[in-house]
């Protein structure tokens, strides 16, 4: 759990299951989001010998928590204004520089880091420590056969103690969130192994069958896995920025 001010950025790797919650009276907020395929950005970066700045996206996974300077922030934003405006631009040079921008972007906050910590529990309290557990043990077990018994032994809890405090932190049970969990990743493996069948993707990440796997995919995206992937296909080359 990262508790998130005005200014703060969170690099997340695509295969991620994340949310957003609100702690506060407001009701509303606003945030800024790119989303690109590293394999759209890699090339630039092999060219500039630049491959470890994609080690970022890795460091929530690690625990790790990247104080920046204030003035790399600042250039930060400015970047992201430069990437919204090239959303609307319309000319053969467009991609080059969105990429140029994004390695910049990425360069600055590299340089511009104070320091690099372990990640406190942010709330400091005992029931994000369990979150946090459950979610950690989900992500390293997540091809197995899970049970909410088999959680609450791993975590030396009740199964009801344990399933109320998850569903207080995280939003959703915990059997919802190892679903979240198993389609992230399976929905990763569509888009970056087109060699792997939709039962080898399936079984891969903790489905029944293909047929389950396949509903299930289907109820959260309304198209079946191989429809998603023939349109994957045919928009290769467009990234959201």
């Amino acid at each position: 759990m990262y508790m998130l001010k005005p200014g703060d950025l969170l690099f997340i790797d695509g295969k991620t299951v994340h949310r957003a919650g609100l702690f506060s009276d407001a009701g509303t907020y606003e945030r800024s989001i790119i989303h690109f395929d590293r394999d759209w950005l890699m090339p630039l970066l092999r060219f500039l010998d630049l491959e470890d700045l994609l080690s970022i996206f890795q460091e929530n996974k690690q625990g790790k928590l990247r104080v920046i300077r204030p003035q790399t922030i600042s250039k930060v934003e400015e970047l992201l204004k430069r990437l919204t405006f090239l959303v609307a631009v319309d000319d053969h040079d467009k991609q080059a520089e969105q990429q140029l921008v994004l390695v910049d972007l990425l360069l600055s906050v590299k340089r511009g880091t104070e320091s690099i910590l372990d990640k406190p529990n942010m709330r400091g309290d005992e029931k994000t420590a369990i979150a946090e557990r459950v979610s950690k043990f989900i992500a390293e077990n997540y091809r197995e056969s899970l049970s909410i018994e088999r959680i609450a032994k791993e975590v030396n809890l009740s199964k009801s103690y344990l399933s109320h405090v998850f569903k207080d932190i995280s939003g959703q049970t915990i059997m919802q969130y190892i679903m979240g969990y198993r389609l992230s990743q399976a929905t990763h493996a569509l888009e970056s192994h087109p060699e792997y069948t939709i039962k080898h993707i399936s079984k891969l990440h903790g489905f029944e069958s293909d047929a389950h796997f396949s509903r299930y995919f289907k109820a959260h995206f309304n198209v079946t896995p191989s429809k998603y992937r023939k349109q994957l296909n045919n928009h290769k080359g467009e990234y959201v920025l």
